[in-house]
């Protein structure tokens, strides 16, 4: 659509004129996919657990300075 209101309004046709709309189409359908992945992730983890809470996985416990857990007490 873009590229041919362009044309409406130049005398011929340019490589800017076609490849400037396509590039910014595709970024358009990467940070859609992007996004898309990023609320997938976020509704996975805001799901509840298992029934009887479960044992939750290393990559869910908790983060300190350079990568320690917490201590208990």
């Amino acid at each position: 659509m873009v590229v041919l209101s362009q044309r409406r309004h130049a005398p011929a046709w340019t490589v800017g004129m076609v490849l400037g709309p396509v590039i910014g189409a595709a970024v358009a359908v990467v940070i859609t996919w992007g996004y898309a992945a990023i609320y997938a992730e976020n509704q996975r983890r805001h799901q509840p657990g298992p029934p009887g809470g479960g044992v939750p996985a290393a990559r869910d416990a908790p983060i300190t300075h350079r990568g320690r857990t917490p201590r208990a007490g």
